[in-house]
């Protein structure tokens, strides 16, 4: 289920849902959800970046 991914990509998958659970934990599912929007938009420009 999980071949096509590299050992990196698991990684980051899963602190991003380790992430995102504390974050609901310490907030709400809401707070969480925006939170990780953020995040997301501030880190496709650094990938688009890395990857141009």
């Amino acid at each position: 289920m999980y071949e096509q991914y590299s050992r990196e990509e698991l990684e980051g998958m899963l602190h991003d849902g380790l992430w995102f659970l504390a974050a609901e934990g310490r907030f709400d599912q809401r707070t969480a959800i925006d939170l990780d929007g953020i995040a997301w938009e501030t880190f496709t420009v650094i990938e688009a970046k890395r990857i141009t």
